[in-house]
């Protein structure tokens, strides 16, 4: 250590010695030294603890104040290392649109981004796996999509024109286990005494959504306007039962 660099040292301790209010000011011996901050922090560290082996130096006294700002400057650093987007974190698909998404509404490439986020369960690592999927409940923006978010595919080319429409249904478990959107039959029974219809069978309905899985429930259906003309002497006068294939969707 050179006696210009030692001088320097000197000022800078007795200056915060002379301070009782402050602790070291960290940028103002840097600017002294013509260093970094963090060569600063360093160099000041090295000086005293090289004086404080023998605790006999007069900077001695000085060591609990440079330790007290090294402890200071780690917990900072390790608040910002954890609670900051980290390079080493997996990027997964998070909704940017400024309004969010409505239940129902397709997600578009403009909707969605890769982000650095913390692990989530069922989160997309792949910007092409969301695009064309439907919010199966309302997504705020910078939220992270999750497959329980999400419908298990994109809309088929099917349902193009058709009506969407909500039905009390008897589900079961099916509610449970069909992907959505997914292709079942739809039997509408008469319930009123006042009714001639014989039951009926629709065959090739999509469910989009259960707003529950639970028995009886409402299921988002989407009808061929056929379909739709057919089913109508049933509404508010039938029970509307789901059927599914096995091995269908």
């Amino acid at each position: 250590m050179s006696r210009r660099d030692h001088r320097k040292i000197v000022e800078i301790w007795d200056a915060a010695e002379a301070d009782q209010d402050s602790s070291l000011d960290l940028p103002v011996a840097a600017r002294s030294l013509n260093l970094s901050e963090s060569q600063a922090l360093e160099f000041l560290a090295a000086d005293v603890l090289k004086d404080a082996s023998s605790f006999t130096s007069p900077w001695t006294c000085h060591f609990m104040d440079l330790a007290l700002i090294v402890v200071g400057a780690g917990v900072m650093l390790l608040f910002s290392y954890l609670h900051s987007p980290r390079a080493d974190q997996d990027k997964r698909v998070t909704l940017v649109a400024p309004n969010g998404v409505k239940t129902l509404q397709v997600i578009t490439s403009p909707d969605i981004a890769l982000k650095p986020v913390k692990e989530t369960k069922g989160s997309f690592e792949k910007l092409e796996g969301v695009v064309g999927r439907y919010a199966l409940r309302p997504i705020s923006k910078d939220e992270v999509l999750t497959s329980k978010d999400l419908s298990s595919s994109p809309l088929p080319a099917g349902l193009a024109g058709r009506e969407q429409i909500s039905l009390p249904v008897n589900s079961g478990d099916l509610a449970n286990t069909i992907e959505l959107p997914g292709l079942v039959s739809l039997i509408a029974t008469p319930k009123c005494k006042r009714s001639k219809n014989k039951p009926l069978s629709l065959n090739d309905v999509y469910v989009i959504a259960f707003d529950a899985p639970a028995n009886p429930t409402v299921a988002v259906v989407a009808l061929t306007a056929e379909q739709l003309a057919t089913l109508t002497p049933f509404l508010g006068c039938g029970e509307f039962t789901l059927v599914k294939t096995f091995g269908g969707s």
